[in-house]
């Protein structure tokens, strides 16, 4: 269409085409002002009363011919598919889809026309609604669900949360924990649209006890479909368990003789026990003659007699009668260990001699486990070979002694063994069991009680036998 200017002069030959979907398109072709001037002009549309428009130029460099300019009512929404067939009885589904991304903010209106061959309703207008916010909305997707771990008491891994953002807004999170075995970072962390980032969870089982440790993780956020997410956390703690039955270990020796006694260890457990033994020795209590009676002073342990090896300042502990082997070992779950403790008279003096065993371990609850160790020293005696406590001559003490000596003492058989016990004294010295180098009726008491859980049997002072050793009970052959 040519319009001419009629106050300036010239021609100005343009259209406008309306399409249907409201797209428009204004083209150019020539446009000669005249006198006037093409960048005073303006470019644009407005609604019929002009409360709505959209300006394109107003009095700038842009009109030119041969220009075209489109206008586009935007693909914001769009069907799929745009045509079909439905069977008799079926149906059928169609996709509608929203795009946003190249909308401003505001709400925006349109419908969906649906024609059909339906003789009663050949045209269906389906009113659709969009409003865009320039804010969007945060969203979040946190994995994992939930943390199970299993460590060893004193072990610590790192996990990782991930969060993900797929909404259209800044995701903003913070974390919270109760657990002291567990650490997370608070916060708060802001994630972008669209991004992602990980967060270290670390479990310590340092000091922990065996068994199973629940807790929770709780995120809060921003998005206001997941305000609060608890994510549960379980920390599966394997401990080792040490059990020493042997609540102690007293013997008593000739001197020049030792021996040797079964310590047994055992874990009770989920984890490897890791085992350090050592030997560690008293002093000898001052004043001591064979036979004496220990006091419970005596039995006070005391700091162990150290000396130190030349250019060093680490402390080196001798041991002379007291040893054990080995000096370390591993016991699986459920299993054991026997450990051998060696006590050495055979370069000590008649005396008590006090001292104990130290098993150190990864035992959370029991790192440090001590047995007192007791050692009588007699003096040599006359040459008289005997198990004390032994009246009926079956090489051991027990209870079937208890009996015979009863026996004896009624009126029954005497003991199988005498000996001349100071000169010209001849008498059942292994009937003596009380140290009072005599045999009767108080033996058999004292042994009743021995029996019980009482002290141990205690030979004569003037006749301890030679060769052989009552330990816990059980004879055992000793070596001069």
């Amino acid at each position: 269409m040519g319009v001419p200017n009629w106050y300036y002069g010239g021609n100005l030959n343009f259209q406008a085409i309306l399409y249907p979907d409201g797209d428009m398109d204004f083209n150019y072709a020539t446009m000669d002002p005249g006198n006037d001037e093409l960048n005073l002009s303006t470019i644009g549309i407005e609604n019929i009363d002009a409360s709505d428009g959209l300006e394109i130029v107003y009095n700038a460099n842009y009109m030119h011919s041969n220009l075209s300019i489109r206008i586009s009512a935007g693909d914001w929404l769009s069907v799929s598919p745009n045509s079909g067939i439905v069977d008799p009885g079926d149906s059928a589904i169609a996709t509608v889809t929203f795009d946003a991304s190249d909308l401003d903010e505001g709400t925006y209106t349109g419908n969906i026309d649906l024609d059909s061959n339906d003789p009663d309703t050949p045209q269906i207008d389906i009113a659709v609604t969009l409003t865009v916010s320039t804010g969007g909305t945060a969203e979040i997707i946190l994995t994992p669900s939930s943390i199970t771990e299993t460590l060893e008491s004193g072990e610590s891994v790192v996990d990782s949360l991930k969060v993900r953002n797929p909404g259209t807004a800044t995701l903003t999170v913070s974390f919270s924990e109760t657990a002291t075995w567990m650490t997370i970072p608070s916060g708060p962390f802001n994630i972008d649209p669209g991004d992602s980032s990980f967060y270290a969870v670390t479990l310590n089982a340092s000091g922990m006890y065996g068994g199973s440790y629940i807790d929770s993780i709780i995120t809060t956020t921003n998005a206001p479909a997941n305000p609060t997410i608890t994510v549960p956390v379980t920390l599966n703690v394997l401990a080792a368990d040490i059990d020493v039955p042997a609540d102690s270990i007293s013997e008593t020796l000739t001197e020049g003789t030792q021996t040797q006694v079964d310590l047994a260890i055992y874990n009770l457990g989920s984890a490897t026990l890791d085992l350090n033994l050592a030997a560690i020795e008293n002093p000898a209590v001052s004043g001591y003659r064979g036979g004496d009676k220990l006091s419970k002073a005596d039995k006070v342990a005391i700091p162990s007699p150290l000396s130190f090896s030349k250019g060093s300042d680490l402390p080196v502990i001798l041991n002379v009668w007291l040893f054990i082997d080995p000096a370390s070992g591993n016991i699986a779950p459920g299993d054991s260990l026997v450990a051998q403790v060696s006590l050495n008279a055979t370069t000590q003096t008649p005396d008590i001699y006090t001292g104990q065993v130290n098993l150190t371990s990864n035992d959370p609850v029991d790192p440090l486990v001590v047995v007192p160790v007791t050692l009588e020293v007699m003096e040599a005696g006359s040459g008289c070979v005997y198990v004390v406590g032994d009246v009926n001559g079956s090489d051991s003490y027990n209870g079937l002694d208890i009996t015979y000596a009863v026996a004896y003492l009624k009126g029954g058989p005497a003991p199988t063994y005498e000996c001349e016990c100071t000169p010209g004294n001849v008498w059942y010295v292994s009937g003596d069991v009380n140290n009072s180098c005599s045999f009767n009726g108080l033996d058999v008491t004292y042994g009743v009680a021995y029996f019980k859980g009482g002290p141990g049997p205690l030979p004569c002072q003037d006749c301890p036998p030679m060769g052989i050793a009552t330990i816990f009970g059980k004879n055992i052959k000793t070596t001069d």
